[in-house]
């Protein structure tokens, strides 16, 4: 399964439309040790970080495939039902049922209206190469648009339990969005 970012814009402007003016909403979020995709430095070899371990003005990549800073890393006490996305790739994507997540067919849902059988897109690994054609480990270019491409992993149960805890978002400029191991949010 796979897509290019020209193909998302449409999608995401149409879903996300109001949302881009308006911080990131603390009732969207992950439980922790979700991870995130996150700019590759030469301090940072690892391009997957949890959720928890992220600061204001960290990098991460988007939707449109650009790396973009974290404006603020918002948390809060989730007391209530948390949604299990068990993938075909035997992930298990722990959210709150308001979060915007990335499918194939459907552009952006909330989590809430995943079904199973739906495809949730992330991060090709053959777009994520750490160096670049001078061997070098790449740096921040918070202008770069590369071509992303997106591979899909199946929705093949979706659950929810009662979860009591720290819950996590990110706020991230400009797009407003960020990639996960095995989902884009």
């Amino acid at each position: 399964h796979l897509i290019t970012s020209k193909a998302l814009k449409k999608a995401f402007d149409k879903f996300m439309g109001s949302f881009r003016s308006r911080n990131a909403n603390v009732f969207h979020c992950l439980a922790p040790g979700t991870l995130i995709w996150r700019e590759i430095t030469a301090q940072q070899l690892c391009g997957y970080t949890p959720i928890e371990d992220f600061k204001a003005g960290d990098g991460v990549v988007t939707h449109e495939g650009r790396v973009r800073k974290v404006l603020q890393v918002i948390t809060h006490v989730n007391s209530g039902k948390i949604l299990n996305l068990e993938l075909d790739n035997i992930t298990v994507i722990k959210i709150t049922d308001e979060h915007p997540i990335l499918t194939k067919k459907d552009g952006w849902k909330k989590a809430k209206e995943l079904i199973v059988g739906d495809v949730l897109m992330y991060p090709s690994e053959k777009w994520f190469i750490p160096i670049d054609v001078n061997n070098e480990i790449r740096g921040t270019n918070y202008g770069a648009k590369p071509n992303l491409l997106f591979e899909g992993a199946k929705v093949t149960k979706v659950t929810q339990d009662f979860y009591s805890g720290l819950v996590y978002n990110l706020e991230v400029e400009e797009d407003n969005s960020y990639l996960t191991e095995f989902a884009t949010v």
